[in-house]
C-alpha cells in the first residue's frame, strides 16, 4: 500500500468512532493453548522413555479455565483486554502510554529475556536428541524420527488453527503475523492475525499513533 492509498484509507476511517465500533480481535493465544494441550501430553508420555523428564504440563490449562475466551478491543484512546468468563475488562493500555509494538510469529512469551528463550530452545533440542539416542541404544526403529516427530507435533496446533480459521498454509505463515503491544505495566498479544485484521490494525495505528506496522521488522525471539 503506497502513501496515496494509505492517505485515502485514513480519510475514510477518520470518522469512525472506535468507542462505539471498536476493532475486536479474539485472543488466539488462549485458543492455541487449548490446541497444544493434547500434544504436550503426548510428548509427556514419550518423555517416560527419556533419561530426564520435564515438569508436568498441567498448569497450561489454568489460563483458559480461569479466563474463558478473551477479546482485545481497540478503542479511540485505549486498548482493552476483556474476559468473557469474568465479564469484565481485565486491564487496558492507553494509546498515549504505549512504549512499543513488536511483530512476531505466533504467540510469544514477551516477559522472558531473549537469552532465556534461546537457551530454552537449545535445551528442548538437546532433550529430543537425548531421547533419540536412548531410543537408538535400546534398539527402537523410531530413533531417527524422534526429532522430526517432535517438530511436527510442535507446529501441528498452529496448522490446525490456521486451517480451521481459513488462514491457509502458505509461506505467509512464516512471516510476523502477531502484534505485541506494551506499556510499563501490561502486555497485549494479538496473535495469529488474519490479513483483514492486520490491515484494520495497520490503519488504526496509523490514524491513532502515526505508527506504520509494515515498518516494524518481524522477529522470532522477542
Amino acid at each position: 500500500m503506497d502513501k496515496f492509498e494509505i492517505g485515502a484509507t485514513l480519510k475514510k476511517t477518520e470518522t469512525r468512532d472506535y468507542d462505539k465500533y471498536p476493532i475486536i480481535i479474539k485472543d488466539n493465544a488462549i485458543e492455541m493453548i487449548k490446541l497444544y494441550l493434547p500434544i504436550v501430553f503426548i510428548l509427556d508420555f514419550l518423555s517416560h522413555f527419556a533419561p530426564y523428564r520435564p515438569p508436568h504440563p498441567g498448569e497450561l490449562n489454568e489460563r483458559p479455565k480461569e479466563l474463558g475466551s478473551c477479546y482485545i478491543k481497540f478503542k479511540n484512546s485505549a486498548i482493552e483486554y476483556f474476559s468473557t468468563k469474568k465479564n469484565l475488562v481485565l486491564f487496558e493500555i492507553k494509546l498515549s502510554n504505549i512504549l512499543g509494538i513488536k511483530r512476531t510469529f505466533g504467540p510469544s512469551e514477551f516477559q522472558s529475556p531473549i537469552a532465556t528463550k534461546k537457551f530454552g530452545f537449545c535445551v528442548v533440542m538437546i532433550y529430543f536428541v537425548l531421547m533419540s539416542a536412548v531410543f537408538y541404544f535400546k534398539g527402537y526403529a523410531i530413533a531417527p524420527f524422534v526429532v522430526p516427530i517432535a517438530f511436527g507435533l510442535g507446529i501441528l496446533p498452529l496448522l490446525i488453527f490456521r486451517l480451521v480459521n481459513g488462514l491457509g498454509l502458505g509461506l505467509d505463515m512464516l512471516s510476523g503475523d502477531s502484534l505485541i503491544i506494551f506499556d510499563k505495566h501490561f502486555i497485549i498479544d494479538a496473535s495469529i492475525l488474519t490479513s483483514r485484521e492486520y490491515q484494520e490494525l495497520k490503519t488504526y495505528f496509523l490514524l491513532k499513533t502515526g505508527k506504520n506496522l509494515d515498518k516494524i521488522r518481524p522477529q522470532i525471539f522477542i
